[in-house]
């Protein structure tokens, strides 16, 4: 029961393009399935990690799971299961300029998808074909397969989110071909699909390719207009094989008085990257779930929020901040994730909590508070000379983050109940002042927002 509903969940996150959680949780799950033997669910968790690895553009990470999911894939994997892992090992040999490999691992995904008669994955890979083989040198193979993707896409009865990496490998192949119309009525079809959550994720990918089309154009200042777009994406994501790709459309650019600057600064960040490539993927991911809620100050969570102090720095902090007069206000919150645990386990639990933790921190951080990790469940923060609306507009914000937060078993979405209680000097007669009757008070004010629930 408990693999069965992380699976459910991880299929809920991936819908919600939550890839970082699904990367987190996957791992967990994965860890699990293993031990237990339970190799459907192990091979889901690996099909889900890659996939989201993908995504991300964390492409280190994703090369370096393949060999294990590999192993199980061919000792354990159905029909199914082969299906998705020869189109990830398409696309990893893509991302890796292996085109032949790359090929023949799509044709053997579109066998599976024959097979299977799932037509989506058919025209996703006859996209993908259709690319490779441009780069091969094949026109009229890459024609037929993009002739193919068309026709198996128009069959589609619906188009969901995993058609859109179908359009988004002919948009690739048309702007290879410049045939500037077809890549045009491709990309207005690709928006109409696409939720403002989707694009945030697939726009980039639309820009790179509009870049490489212009440039085969030989219109220079529109292919620079997108390729920067979608440089400063890659960027921000350190992905290091889509700027190496913009270097080198841009080496053909570089005599353009406009271009210069942009050239040279990209140069330094490629020649950066590999020479100092920041770890990334499933060691860091596997640190992270470390005690979270150790009591010490140098626990993980130090070292990613400076802000969280321990017990002792928070009653000075407080003193000092009394000591002067200042206006105190004590913030109290409980996550309450029984009901998780019972049917997740107790890791999945954790890094939900973890999870609850940073949307909290992302929310008070903004007003520069101090934070201590009372237990698993429970979190404390002190802010100075905050005012009274400020700090309710704060919990309402907390509240709207929060109540996102869900996660989905086999029998549906469950809830997570979150309770704030909080006090402040303006509450106190002065002579009362101190951090233990705030925190008194804030703890009496969670206790009735839990008995009121």
């Amino acid at each position: 029961m408990i693999v069965s509903n992380q699976m459910e969940h991880l299929k809920s996150l991936y819908i919600q393009l939550k890839f970082d959680e699904v990367i987190q949780f996957a791992t967990i799950t994965l860890q699990i399935a293993l031990q237990k033997k339970r190799y459907k669910e192990a091979l889901g968790s690996y099909e889900f990690l890659a996939s989201a690895f993908h995504e991300k553009g964390d492409y280190e990470a994703f090369i370096r799971i393949m060999p294990e999911y590999e192993k199980l894939t061919v000792t354990y994997g159905t029909e199914e299961n082969k299906l998705i892992y020869y189109y990830l090992m398409s696309l990893l040999n893509k991302l890796v300029k292996n085109y032949k490999d790359a090929n023949d691992y799509a044709k053997k995904s579109i066998r599976y998808a024959y097979l299977l008669n799932n037509e989506e994955m058919v025209a996703i890979n006859f996209a993908n074909i259709a690319t490779m083989q441009i780069f091969l040198g094949n026109i009229e193979l890459a024609n037929m397969a993009e002739r193919f993707a068309i026709f198996y896409k128009d069959r589609l009865p619906t188009r969901g989110l995993s058609i859109i990496r179908g359009y988004s490998g002919l948009l690739y192949y048309y702007a290879l071909v410049s045939d500037e119309k077809a890549f045009k009525q491709l990309k207005n079809e690709m928006l109409e699909y696409m939720s403002d959550e989707v694009m945030l994720n697939y726009q980039v990918h639309i820009d790179f390719a509009e870049g490489i089309l212009y440039d085969k154009l030989g219109d220079c200042e529109q292919s620079f207009f997108y390729l920067k777009k979608a440089y400063s994406f890659f960027k921000e994501k350190k992905n290091l094989v889509h700027l190496s790709t913009i270097f080198h459309y841009l080496t053909y650019q570089k005599n353009e008085s406009d271009v210069v600057a942009f050239y040279e600064e990209l140069a330094e960040i490629v020649d950066t990257f590999q020479c100092d490539f920041p770890l990334t993927g499933v060691e860091e991911i596997k640190g992270l779930q470390t005690d979270l809620f150790l009591h010490e100050a140098s626990h993980p969570a130090t070292f990613k929020y400076q802000n969280i102090i321990t017990k002792e720095e928070m009653e000075q902090y407080v003193q000092n901040a009394l000591e002067n007069k200042q206006h105190i206000i004590c913030l109290h919150w409980s996550f309450m994730t029984d009901v998780v645990e019972g049917l997740f386990g107790e890791l999945f639990e954790r890094q939900l909590l973890f999870s609850l933790f940073e949307a909290v921190i992302d929310v008070i951080s903004v007003y520069c508070a101090e934070i201590l990790i009372r237990s698993n469940n429970e979190g404390e923060a002190i802010f100075k000379n905050l005012s009274e609306t400020t700090f309710i507009d704060l919990l309402m914000q907390l509240e709207q983050k929060l109540k996102k937060f869900f996660v989905q078993s086999t029998t549906g979405p469950i809830t997570i109940p979150v309770h704030f209680g909080y006090s402040s000097t303006n509450q106190l007669p002065i002579d009362q002042w101190s951090y233990e009757e705030l925190v008194a008070h804030s703890d009496v004010s969670l206790y009735y927002a839990k008995a009121q629930s």
